[in-house]
């Protein structure tokens, strides 16, 4: 063989050995056939395997990593397998939020999302007695239980509870409730998504909404819960056609029969530009849950509270003007969150009035529509930077603590694969939450996040099928 042709030789072959370790790194990184996937990003190049934070109104890049100074803000993880449960280790530093959150998108593109704390600064500076059984924390302001369990099958009042993303099944029932008989109407005036609570009894579970939308509609989804369970859930999707994408009303119905007495949650879930005008049931209490937007509204807008801190935000460039019970406050700057304490009030239920423009407001309580609509089936939940109240005397967690590694703080959150959705394009989307950032506030700065996924190990069988499906994606 010539020299020439030798040169030539062992040029392609050693092209061809390249290329086919190229391919074969590919191909072990899809297939995964360890049943353990490791991913790693500082956000400080381009990776093809998480993106960067986004958007860029709220992130801002430095050189040890992004700062985040406005919530929510997101990442997405390429996926190439199915697996059975997600481990994602986060490094930064917080600099001002009492809360910080990860959350694993349950649906894709519909924003919902199964949340998981990362670092809660109210529990961190609490000087109560802790215990723990590994997956819950109690905290106890005064003992009195030396093992969770011990805690959950001896449950103290629930107006003594708070919670704190955690899960406690209580059986609430209505002594001698009787059924409304009728249907009535909320004039909500509600943006975007939101939940409220319902009780039903040898009745059906019965409900019309209104919607109203600005410039045509996008996809709503109704769900209805029974505690933690998903009872029923439907989606509606405008049809096809220029009128009937150009409908700015809709009429939706939901029906459940025969189910059990107790207390239900309902949510909407909607894009913010999709307003709930009125909502139609036959329930006879009906009770929202924090947060909700209202939107701007030619008159006033009266509702109740069980609240005894509310923290209040004007979204339009219009000045607004709040009364709470029996106080005035005026919310002159925009995206500007002011807090109201309530905690003197001598009522059970304080009423809220405003004018002037669109708000969004959050409690540490219910709110209703109606004296006569209102009932509190559920226990309490810890807000975000404010210290429990004076009747709360213990505090349920899934909370374990954030840990400090040479300076920089790191939490870890799990999450199980069946909660959660990937796309079609095999991505995942999480979500950084900052629940009670201030405006103006520096917000957090995120160095590193590490992701592992596990699942089934790989063996020549589901190799094979997979070897096939990657062929039969090529040559279709």
């Amino acid at each position: 063989m010539a020299d020439g042709q030798k040169n030539i030789w062992i040029i392609r072959t050693i092209l061809f050995i390249f290329a086919a370790s190229i391919l074969g790194f590919l191909f072990y990184q899809n297939i995964v056939p360890g049943g353990e996937l490791n991913l790693a990003h500082d956000f400080q190049s381009a990776s093809p395997f998480i993106s960067p934070i986004y958007p860029e109104g709220r992130t801002a890049k430095e050189k040890d990593g992004i700062s985040i100074f406005e919530e929510p803000a997101y990442f997405d993880a390429r996926v190439p397998r199915k697996f059975e449960k997600v481990k994602v280790k986060v490094y930064y530093d917080n600099l001002a939020p009492p809360i910080l959150e990860l959350g694993a998108e349950r649906s894709p593109g519909k924003k919902n999302f199964t949340f998981r704390p990362l670092q809660n600064k109210t529990l961190d500076d609490l000087n109560w007695k802790k215990i723990s059984d590994g997956n819950l924390v109690l905290y106890e302001r005064n003992g009195g239980f030396e093992e969770i369990g011990d805690f959950l099958r001896r449950l103290p009042s629930k107006d003594s509870i708070a919670l704190y993303r955690a899960p406690l099944q209580y059986n609430y029932k209505i002594p001698d409730y009787v059924p409304w008989g009728g249907e009535r109407r909320i004039d909500a005036n509600l943006s975007g998504s939101f939940k409220f609570f319902t009780y039903i009894k040898n009745e059906p579970l019965n409900f019309r909404f209104v919607f109203g939308a600005e410039e045509g509609f996008l996809p709503i989804t109704i769900r209805v819960w029974s505690g933690e369970r998903l009872v029923s859930e439907r989606e509606f999707v405008p049809l096809d056609g220029l009128a009937e994408k150009l409908k700015t009303r809709r009429e939706f119905r939901i029906i459940n029969y025969d189910l059990p007495e107790g207390a239900y949650g309902i949510e909407v879930s909607a894009d913010k530009s999709v307003t709930t005008e009125k909502i139609f049931g036959n329930p006879h209490f009906i009770t929202f849950a924090s947060p909700l937007v209202f939107k701007k509204f030619a008159g006033a807008t009266a509702f109740l509270t069980s609240s005894r801190r509310l923290g209040v935000k004007s979204l339009g460039d219009q000045a607004v003007s709040i009364r709470v019970g029996g106080r005035e406050h005026q919310l002159e700057e925009k995206d500007k969150r002011y807090e109201i304490d309530l905690g003197d009030s001598p009522y059970l239920l304080n009423l809220v009035y405003f004018y002037g423009g669109e708000i969004e407001i959050e409690g540490d309580g219910l709110f209703a529509f109606a004296w006569n609509n209102f009932f509190n089936p559920f226990i309490g939940t810890l807000l975000p930077g404010v210290a429990p109240s004076e009747n709360i005397n213990y505090i349920l967690t899934s909370y374990q603590g954030a840990k400090d590694e040479n300076g920089v703080t790191v939490s870890e959150a799990e999450f199980h694969m069946q909660n959660v959705e990937v796309s079609k394009n095999r991505k995942m989307r999480f979500v950084i939450s900052l629940p009670g950032l201030k405006s103006g506030e520096p917000g957090v700065r995120i160095k590193k996040v590490e992701i592992e996924f596990t699942g089934e190990k790989a063996g020549w069988e589901w190799v094979w099928e997979k070897i096939k499906k990657v062929f039969m994606d090529i040559t279709l």
